[in-house]
């Protein structure tokens, strides 16, 4: 009997005695289950928000089930807007109107009008596809539409919920992914020689390799335990891989997982990339595709990469698989075991065209300089896994731009769309400036700007993107570059940001932020100074352009500064952000309407706000005499660096393993890409969250300074706990408790963008020897990864 029938019977008289309705379901008091289930949680026959919540307290409330994927339908009604302090949905986190802070999640309801979380479960957006296509901060035309999507049940933002969305469909079904089912199989090891057609496990120290895909048909291998009883084990059809020979005697094989797809290696920047990846079919005499597998002594299987030479291995320090130049006691050669049954499925080993599109037909062009691909169309033939190994032309007007490094590496990581919004966008990771030289100024591209790119289009991972190391053909119809704009300056006038000469809202205007995420150059830790002169609402749009002149506001998040108590034009005006805290509290026009009018002096980083240029990470105010300001956070005269690290190494750091996963050696590392180097925290090991706590640290002496602060930067694409269970910590050495430190900024999920943390006061220990670092910690809810470099502390 099926699940939900099951479920379905088991409350149908209690609920009709109670007359519980779909709206009556409260996470709260979850005894009682609504009969409305919905279907089976097929993608034709979707659960009801309703039946979600009847699975998760049925089945999944201890703990859910990764593999098992379900259809759900509902209305999209709110995001939950998270803070530092509260990651979980409860009556002020839970919004149903704008403003919708958070791009990662959203609130599912039976009906488009409910309002009440405790009738709602929560999504869990991915990067990618999915939250592009649904996030509410992004798209607030999409609130009280009906949508259908997929994922596993589980708790999320401390209610039932859904996480790892991978597909969403408009309307009340889903649709085919051609999800195959499988069993299980008896699984040898292989002392005889492949044969062509038969499935075979890679198994390397108690694990075995298998495939995830995301959004589309790519994804990447990953590891899971299996238990080995001699030479034999019985595990899911899932690590099955068939190898099937290009044509006969050649010795080498294409590899398809249990799905049909096909293992390869995607090109990266000039070169491979180091991850293997899975595509649903090849491409036309693509050798990135072929695979040339020879037993070695040991018994072990060499499997050779026939168009770059580099070879499959398992790599023992981090449990999972790469493709690697040479074996060494790292990186290791898997065994083989063959699979008792049939493969799962016969792959589809037509060719694609690797130049051609094929079948897909969204968007325009051909790749070419006179018709270039447009954002659109790139982005299908990613999906469709129809790239070419040459480099093509790409056509869009730039959306986000996530950082320019004028640096060492002289690149930028920025995206592209056809009209210049986040719809359908595509990421360019990492490319460079006119005919491939290298960023100069950090206004050299700016949002808005329409380009015509060259460079290889790829499926990094999860994530679709023009490959590093792209370059502009042409910007804004411009076709060489020449010198790079420099940064703009303020206009003349006495204003330079500290707290003594505070910017103005001109000198805001001026210095033209264009990143929601990095300060402008010159707007970093600044003070500025203006009236305040109303507020951005709720609806229909929180803009600049949208300001209301007057209060009460209809919201507590945001007011707008002006040159004068009078002024009316928005175009001479900044939005101000308001964090939740004091700032909030204290200046907000929905409690404080009396604030109209008044001056008010900031300090927070200049950045694009809510459509305009604005101040970001309001931390301190001063307004009628009164406020968290006082002591400029601007460096004193004469104060000078104490100590730098995390710049080449970790050598003076310590790691304190406290609670170390069994899965683990350490916690805490020191990771290098692409010639630069960070320190790298993560509890996510093979595939699996698990818990675990450890601190690294190092020790600074501040003896004979007065006062002292410290600076890093850190990146964190993926966060679920990060806040929560991870920060920064100080403590005088020799003691035995660490004290928690404020950290101003956190890096925005979704990119692997490093910013800095602003500045956290070490004025308390001034005079002290202290040992400071960053404490790490994860559950099975959630291991994120941290990376953080550049820790620089002054003082005088």
């Amino acid at each position: 009997m099926k699940l939900h029938k099951i479920l379905y019977a088991s409350v149908i008289a209690l609920a009709a005695g109670m007359g519980i309705t779909s709206c009556d379901v409260n996470f709260d008091n979850p005894p009682v289950i609504s009969p409305d289930l919905g279907g089976d949680g097929k993608w034709d026959a979707p659960l009801s928000v309703a039946g979600a919540y009847a699975y998760y307290n049925a089945y999944y409330s201890s703990a859910p089930d990764t593999e098992k994927y379900y259809w759900v339908t509902g209305f999209i009604v709110g995001c939950v807007n998270t803070t530092e302090t509260v990651f979980v949905c409860n009556d002020q986190t839970a919004a149903f109107a704008a403003p919708f802070e958070s791009k990662n999640n959203l609130l599912l309801a039976p009906t488009p009008d409910c309002t009440d979380y405790s009738r709602c479960i929560s999504l869990q957006l991915p990067s990618g596809v999915v939250r592009n296509g649904l996030n509410l901060n992004e798209n607030p035309s999409n609130l009280g539409r009906e949508v259908t999507v997929r994922g596993y049940i589980d708790k999320y933002l401390g209610i039932p919920g859904m996480r790892s969305l991978t597909h969403f469909e408009w309307g009340p079904l889903g649709t085919d992914t051609g999800d195959v089912e499988v069993g299980k199989s008896d699984y040898t090891l292989l002392t005889g020689d492949i044969k062509s057609g038969r499935a075979y496990a890679l198994v390397t120290d108690g694990t075995a390799a298998q495939t995830v895909t995301a959004a589309g048909d790519n994804g990447f291998l990953y590891t899971e335990a299996v238990t080995i009883a001699g030479n034999k084990f019985n595990a899911s059809e899932k690590y099955g891989f068939m190898f099937t020979e290009t044509s006969e005697g050649s010795g080498q094989y294409y590899m398809t997982d249990y799905k049909g797809m096909f293992l390869y290696q995607a090109p990266y920047g000039s070169g491979w990339s180091n991850r293997p990846s899975v595509s649903k079919n090849p491409q036309k005499d693509n050798t990135a595709y072929y695979w040339a597998p020879v037993k070695n002594g040991e018994g072990r299987w060499v499997i050779s990469n026939v168009a770059s030479g580099s070879i499959l291995a398992y790599d023992t320090n981090y449990k999972s698989y790469g493709i690697y130049s040479s074996l060494s006691e790292q990186y290791k050669a898997p065994e083989l075991y063959e699979m008792a049954n049939d493969p799962a499925i016969q792959p589809d080993f037509t060719p694609g065209e690797p130049s051609d599109p094929g079948d897909v037909t969204e968007g325009t062009g051909d790749g070419t300089l006179e018709s270039p691909y447009d954002a659109v169309r790139a982005l299908a033939i990613i999906e469709a896994g129809s790239m070419s190994q040459n480099d093509v032309y790409i056509k869009g007007k730039i959306s986000k731009i996530d950082e320019i490094d004028t640096g060492n590496f002289g690149n930028a990581t920025y995206y592209i769309s056809n009209d210049g919004t986040s719809n359908k966008q595509l990421e360019v990771f990492r490319g460079y400036y006119f005919n491939g030289d290298k960023f100069t100024s950090a206004d050299a591209i700016k949002v808005g700007d329409e380009v015509i790119i060259l460079g290889k289009l790829i499926k990094y991972n999860t994530t679709p993107e023009v490959a590093q190391g792209s370059k502009i053909i042409s910007l804004n119809g411009k076709t060489e570059g020449g010198d790079t704009p420099n940064p703009p300056t303020p206009p003349a006038g006495d204003g330079d940001g500290t707290q003594e000469k505070p910017f103005t809202a001109a000198n805001v205007i001026a210095l033209n932020p264009t990143s929601t995420q990095e300060a402008a150059p010159g707007g970093a830790g600044v003070w500025v100074k203006g009236y305040i002169v109303g507020y951005m609402p709720s609806s229909p749009k929180t803009t600049l352009d949208n300001t209301v002149f007057g209060a009460p506001a209809d919201l507590k998040t945001n007011i707008v500064l002006g040159p004068t108590a009078d002024c009316k034009d928005y175009s001479q005006c900044i939005g101000i952000q308001l964090p939740s805290g004091a700032v909030r509290t204290a200046l907000n026009l929905q409690d404080n309407p009396g604030n109209l009018g008044a001056e008010v002096l900031l300090y927070g980083d200049v950045m694009k706000y809510c459509s305009g240029p604005g101040l970001k990470n309001t931390s301190k105010y001063e307004m009628n005499g009164s406020g968290t300001g006082g002591d400029t956070p601007n460096p004193p005269s004469g104060e000078g660096t104490i100590y730098e690290g995390l710049v080449s190494n970790s050598n003076d750091w310590k790691f304190d393993n406290i609670t170390l996963p069994e899965a683990a050696t350490s916690i805490w590392s020191w990771r290098e890409y692409n010639g630069s180097g960070y320190l790298n925290a993560s509890g996510y090991i093979s595939g699996t969250a698990y818990a675990s706590e450890a601190i690294a640290y190092t020790t600074v002496d501040l003896s004979g300074k007065s006062d002292a602060s410290v600076t890093f930067d850190h990146a964190a694409k993926f966060q679920t706990t990060l806040k929560q269970l991870c920060g920064m910590v100080v403590r005088e050495a020799g003691a035995s408790s660490w004290t928690s430190l404020s950290i101003p900024t956190w890096p925005e999920a979704g990119a692997w963008t490093f910013v800095s943390s602003g500045t956290v006061s070490l004025k308390a220990y001034a005079g002290k020897k202290i040992e400071i670092g960053f404490k790490y910690g994860s559950s099975a809810s959630g291991a994120d990864t941290w990376e953080i470099k550049n820790f620089i502390v002054k003082g005088l």
